[in-house]
């Protein structure tokens, strides 16, 4: 891996915390500075863009294209980083076009990564996000976001998420995951 330095404008960059991402690091993002693949930076400091170890570009595989001299990458943590750019690919390239700004997409777009099982591609990561839910009859039916059967379950469609769906059955409330686990009852 090549140890260059990018050239950045720190007015065009902002820093995002695992508090945010859920990836234990921290992620600088960016709209395009001239380079022709979209790309975040992964730091250790966030008062510094240039204290970043490594970049890795923004795509639906995403690649560890530049490091710093002597930093090295735990698998853990290129999965979570990898995950994380998967689960805000187009968000992602908005911003990188300036299509939405940096707030938009920490406000409006922004997912955090949740350990959910992440394929070195989409594959994984679309068919354990939700995409939508369904009632029919007496069972509501989940689908990912190709449209592929995920799970059903009896009850009532009250709302849902890419990351939970919410089910009522008598008078209990069922939020369920995307693997149709219970995860809260009300």
């Amino acid at each position: 891996m090549k140890t260059e330095t990018f050239e950045i404008d720190t007015w065009k960059i902002g820093c995002i915390g695992t508090k945010h991402t859920g990836v234990e690091t921290m992620i600088w993002i960016s709209t395009n500075q001239g380079y022709t693949t979209p790309i975040i930076l992964v730091g250790f400091n966030s008062n510094y863009p240039s204290s970043y170890g490594y970049a890795v570009t923004v795509e639906s595989n995403p690649r560890i294209i530049k490091s710093k001299s002597g930093v090295t990458v735990s698998p853990n943590i290129q999965k979570q980083i990898f995950g994380w750019i998967i689960l805000n690919l187009e968000a992602l390239q908005m911003l990188w076009n300036d299509e939405i700004t940096t707030a938009d997409f920490i406000l409006d777009y922004m997912r955090k990564y949740n350990n959910i099982e992440v394929a070195h591609d989409t594959n994984l990561v679309y068919k354990s996000m939700i995409g939508y839910a369904e009632q029919k009859g007496d069972n509501v039916y989940v689908y990912n976001t190709k449209g592929g059967f995920m799970w059903n379950r009896y009850g009532t469609l009250v709302s849902y998420t890419a990351n939970t769906v919410t089910i009522k059955h008598g008078s209990t409330i069922y939020i369920c995951g995307e693997h149709g686990e219970v995860k809260f009852t009300r």
